[in-house]
C-alpha cells in the first residue's frame, strides 16, 4: 500500500514519542486495511463507476481520480484491450481513468516494460547496530528497526533483519559490502548519532548490494535512431539528519531507494515523496537533496519506460538539488540534461550534460549521455565524438557490460554491423534483465537485417518475442526485415500488429508507409505517412516519405511543400534534399535543381544516387564534364552499376574524346566481360579514330553476345562499312 497523508500527520517531532509513532502509524494502517476491497475490478464495476458517480464527489474530475486511485490499487480482472478503452471513453471514462488502464496494460505479463515494474524474488534490508551516546527509552537501533519492519509489512517480499553488530566510519562501504554478502543481504544501513549540544544528529549510510536496469531507451525505434542513455544512480548513499525526524525519513527514504533499486518506479517516487513531506517540502532541500534527486529519477525512469512525456515535478525536483548543490549536484546536471532531451531541448540539453561534466570529470556515462543528446539532435558526428571520449575511460576493462554498450553504440553509428553484433552479442550472454535481453536481441537482428543475414535476424527476434509475446516492438522488427527482403506484405502485417498492441510511433508510420510504397499503392502510402505527421508534426521523415509518394503521382506542388517542411525541420537530412532536387529535375528546372543535389552531395558523400542524380542534370544543361565528373563518382561508389560506365562513355563520346571511352569500356568490360552494348559502343569509338580491326572485333563480339535486332543490326551494318574501307585500303 502508499502511506496516507493521514499516517503522515501521526508523525511526531521529538524523541521522546518516537517508539509512540510505531503503534500510531500500527493503527492507522489497521483501520486502511479494514475499508480496503482486496479484489480486483471487473469490467462491470467500472463501468458503474463511470455511469453512477458517488454522491459524495462532488465533480467529475475527482470522480475521475476516484475511480483511477481504485484501478491502480486494486488491479483488474479482465484483459484491457483497445476495444475496451475505446468503450470506456464513450461511456464518459475521464483521463485519469484511461490513463490508469493504460499504465496496468503496460505492465501487464507479455509487455517488454512489464518486468520493471516486479519487484525481485526478495529484498533483504540489513540493518547495523547504531551507536552513540545513551538515550531513555528504546534504543536508535531499535526504533529503526522498529518502523521499518512496521512500513515493509505490506510488501512480502522485503524483509528487515538486524545485522547484529555495528560498522564504523574507519570499517566503512568496503566492509559494509562484505557484510551485506555474507548475509545475503540486497542493501546494507549503518551509521551512527551524536549530539551537537541540542539535539541527536543521525549519520545513515546506505549500501546497495542489487542494481536496477539503468540502461534505457528513448523511443522504441529502429536501431538506426535508437537512444540508449545511462540514469547515473549510485550504489551507496549517506545523510546527516536530526534524530527526531530522521527516523520516519530514513524509513521512507530505505523503502524507495529498495523499490527503485528494483525498478518499482512509481512507487519508489511515492515513498521518496513521503521521505520528503517529513521536513515540511521544500525548506530544508539541503538536508534530503537525494531524496529530491531519487524522486526525480523515479519520475523520470518511469516516463521514459512507458514513452511518456516528462514530469514537471521531476524538472522541479532536479532543480532542488542543483541549487543546493547537495549530494548528487553533478548527477542532478546530467539528469536534466536527459529530461531535455526527451523534451527535443537539444541546445539546454546539451549545456548540462557538459556542466555534468566540468563538476565531476572522468565520468564515463556523461559523456555517453552527451552523445545521446547530440544523436537525438542529428548530430551524429558530435555523439560519435562523446561516445568515443566514454569509451576511452572504460577500455581498460574490455569485459564490461558498458565497454561492449559503448562499443556496439559506436560501431551502429559507423554502420560496422559486424562489430555491433560482437558486442550486442557479448552483452546477449551476460545476466541483465529481461527488458534490456529483449532490446540487444532486437538491436543484433537489426544489424544482421542489415548485413542481410535474414535468418539470423528472424532468429533473434523469436528469441526477443519468446520473453515477451506481446512486445510489440518484436513485430516492428520483425517488419522490417521483411521489408528489406522486399517481402512488403508480411511487413505491413507485422508493423500493424505491433500498432495493434499499441505502439504509437510516427516512425513506425513512416516505416507503413514506405511498405505501401513498395507495393505501389500510393494511398494508403499517404495515409500511413499523414498520420506519422499527426502523432509528430516534427517528423521530417514522414513529410520526406508523403512528399515521394505526391511526386510519384507528378502532384509537385505538394511534393514540394512537403519536402520543404522536411528540410525546415532537418536541414542536415541528404535524402530530403536530393528528392527535392529531383523534383525540379521532374518539372524541367535543371538549374533549381542543381543546389539541392550539391547539398545531398555534401551531407551524403558517398550516396551514389546523389551524384547520378547532379549528373543528369548537368547533362541537361550541356555541362557535360561536370557529368562525366559526377558519372565516375558514381562509378567509383558502385564498379558493378555497368549503368553509369555506360553513361560516361557516352558523354565522352558526345564529348569527341574517343581515346578515354576505349579506356572507360575496356575497365567496364574487365568487370562485366559479357556487355554487349559496351562492346558495341567502344567499336565506334575505334571506328572514330581508325582502328578499323579493333573496331571489327568488338563489333563481331556484339552479334556474338547480344540478341537485341537493333544493336545486331548496327552492328552489321558498321562492320560491312569498315571492311569496305579496308579493302580500299
Amino acid at each position: 500500500m502508499r502511506f496516507s497523508l493521514a499516517i503522515l500527520i501521526l508523525l511526531t517531532n521529538s524523541l521522546a514519542s518516537l517508539s509512540h509513532t510505531v503503534l500510531q502509524i500500527k493503527s492507522s494502517i489497521a483501520l486502511q486495511q479494514t475499508k480496503s476491497n482486496s479484489k480486483p475490478l471487473s469490467l462491470i464495476k467500472i463501468k458503474e463507476l463511470i455511469q453512477n458517480p458517488s454522491a459524495s464527489v462532488k465533480d467529475a474530475e475527482a470522480q475521475d481520480q476516484a475511480i483511477a486511485v481504485e484501478i491502480r490499487r486494486y488491479g483488474v480482472n479482465f484483459p484491457i484491450t483497445d476495444l475496451v478503452i475505446t468503450d470506456l471513453r464513450k461511456m464518459g471514462a475521464g483521463p485519469g481513468t484511461i490513463r490508469a488502464l493504460e499504465y496496468l496494460r503496460r505492465n501487464s505479463p507479455g509487455h517488454p516494460y512489464a518486468a520493471r515494474y516486479k519487484l525481485p524474488s526478495r529484498i533483504r534490508i540489513l540493518v547495523a547496530d547504531f551507536q552513540g551516546p545513551e538515550i531513555k527509552g528504546s534504543s536508535v537501533t531499535e526504533l529503526i528497526m522498529g518502523e521499518l519492519g512496521e512500513a515493509v509489512r505490506d510488501y512480502p517480499n522485503i524483509e528487515v533483519v538486524p545485522l547484529g553488530e555495528s560498522i564504523s566510519g574507519q570499517q566503512g562501504r568496503k566492509f559494509a559490502s562484505e557484510k551485506g554478502k555474507e548475509h545475503d543481504g540486497s542493501m546494507v544501513v549503518w551509521g551512527w548519532y551524536n549530539t551537537d549540544g541540542k539535539e541527536l544528529l543521525l549519520s545513515v549510510h546506505f549500501q546497495m548490494l542489487i542494481e536496477p536496469s539503468t540502461l534505457l531507451q528513448f523511443t522504441e525505434t529502429r536501431l538506426s535512431e535508437k537512444q540508449t542513455v545511462i540514469v547515473p544512480l549510485s550504489d551507496f548513499f549517506q545523510l546527516q539528519i536530526p534524530l527526531s525526524k530522521g527516523v520516519s525519513y530514513l524509513t521512507f527514504f530505505t523503502l524507495g531507494l529498495a523499490h527503485l533499486k528494483a525498478d518499482d518506479l512509481e512507487r519508489a517516487a511515492n515513498l521518496f515523496t513521503t521521505a520528503i513531506l517529513q521536513y515540511g517540502g521544500t525548506q530544508q532541500t539541503d538536508l534530503i537533496s537525494d531524496a529530491y534527486f531519487l524522486r526525480a529519477t523515479a519520475l523520470l525512469m518511469h516516463s521514459t519506460a512507458l514513452l511518456d512525456q516528462v514530469p514537471g515535478g521531476a524538472l522541479e525536483d532536479l532543480e532542488r538539488v542543483i541549487d543546493a548543490k547537495g549530494n548528487n549536484y553533478a548527477h542532478a546536471y546530467t539528469m536534466r540534461c536527459l529530461a531535455r532531451s526527451m523534451m527535443k531541448e537539444f541546445a539546454s540539453a546539451s549545456e548540462d550534460c557538459e556542466k555534468a561534466i566540468k563538476i565531476k570529470k572522468g565520468q564515463p556515462q556523461f559523456y555517453f549521455n552527451l552523445g545521446s543528446v547530440y544523436l537525438l539532435s542529428g548530430n551524429k558526428e558530435r555523439a560519435i565524438e562523446n561516445y568515443k571520449a566514454a569509451l576511452k575511460l572504460v577500455e581498460h576493462d574490455p569485459d564490461t557490460i558498458l565497454f561492449h554498450l559503448y562499443s556496439g553504440t559506436i560501431a551502429s553509428l559507423e554502420e560496422d554491423y559486424a562489430q555491433v553484433i560482437t558486442h550486442f552479442g557479448k552483452l546477449i550472454s551476460k545476466e541483465l534483465h529481461d527488458t534490456i535481453i529483449f532490446n540487444l536481441l532486437l538491436d543484433r537482428a537489426a544489424a544482421y537485417t542489415e548485413r542481410g543475414q535474414f535468418d539470423l535476424a528472424f532468429a533473434d527476434v523469436k528469441r526477443a518475442l519468446g520473453l515477451f509475446p506481446d512486445g510489440r516492438q518484436g513485430y516492428w522488427s520483425r517488419g522490417y526485415i521483411y521489408y528489406k527482403k522486399e517481402d512488403f506484405k508480411s511487413a505491413i502485417s507485422n508493423y500493424n500488429r505491433a500498432v495493434e498492441l499499441g505502439l504509437n510511433s510516427a516512425l513506425l508510420h513512416v516505416d507503413l508507409g514506405d511498405a505501401y510504397a513498395g507495393l505501389d499503392d500510393t494511398d494508403q502510402a499517404i495515409n500511413s505517412y499523414t498520420t506519422a505527421i499527426a502523432i509528430d508534426r516534427s517528423h521530417a521523415g514522414a513529410y520526406r516519405g508523403r512528399g515521394g509518394i505526391f511526386l510519384l503521382k507528378k502532384d509537385f506542388k505538394q511534393a514540394a511543400r512537403d519536402l520543404d517542411e522536411s528540410i525546415r525541420l532537418n536541414p542536415l537530412s541528404g535524402n530530403s534534399h536530393l528528392v527535392r532536387g529531383v523534383i525540379h529535375h521532374n518539372k524541367e528546372e535543371f538549374r533549381e535543381a542543381i543546389p539541392y543535389f550539391d547539398k545531398a552531395v555534401v551531407l551524403m558523400p558517398r550516396e551514389a544516387e546523389a551524384y547520378a542524380h547532379r549528373g543528369h542534370n548537368y547533362k541537361m544543361l550541356g555541362q557535360n564534364n561536370k557529368a562525366i565528373e559526377d558519372f565516375r563518382e558514381v562509378v567509383k561508389l558502385k564498379p558493378q552499376d555497368v549503368q553509369s560506365h555506360m553513361r560516361v562513355a557516352a558523354l565522352l563520346i558526345a564529348e569527341g574524346q574517343y581515346n578515354q571511352v576505349i579506356k572507360e569500356l575496356t575497365q567496364t568490360l574487365q568487370v562485366h566481360p559479357s556487355h554487349a552494348p559496351a562492346y558495341l559502343m567502344r567499336g565506334l569509338a575505334y571506328a572514330a579514330i581508325s582502328d578499323r580491326k579493333n573496331a571489327i572485333a568488338d563489333l563481331t563480339r556484339v552479334l556474338e553476345l547480344s540478341s537485341d535486332p537493333e544493336d545486331r543490326k548496327n552492328a552489321e551494318t558498321i562492320i560491312e562499312h569498315l571492311r569496305k574501307q579496308l579493302k580500299k585500303v
